[in-house]
């Protein structure tokens, strides 16, 4: 059942980006940044690591705010322990602090 959900959010929030016109990082920043979002969530859940990393990088270049960073993060994060990249896990969380101008 839940990975029918799932596949079925995926297909929802792919959707909703493919309404987003190429602009929509500018012009509907919120809007964009959520679906992004979700879709990446949707994308690990999924397991698609490969879409994780590349829409994680789309948010990071166009992201206005470190904290719209947070939950890409911790996907990330989970999306490495998940294959069992633990040292790279460690790695996403230490480069979040860093972000935050935090050091371990």
């Amino acid at each position: 059942k839940s990975s029918a959900a799932f596949d079925a959010a995926l297909n929802y929030f792919m959707s909703g980006l493919s309404y987003l016109g190429v602009d929509s990082w500018t012009t509907h920043y919120e809007l964009t940044l959520t679906l992004f979002t979700e879709r990446v969530e949707a994308s690990y859940l999924n397991s698609e690591f490969d879409m994780v990393e590349y829409l994680s990088d789309t948010i990071e270049i166009n992201a206005k705010s470190v904290y719209d960073l947070v939950r890409v993060g911790q996907i990330n994060s989970m999306t490495c322990i998940a294959q069992n990249k633990l040292v790279d896990s460690v790695d996403v969380g230490l480069n979040m602090l860093a972000k935050f101008k935090l050091k371990i």
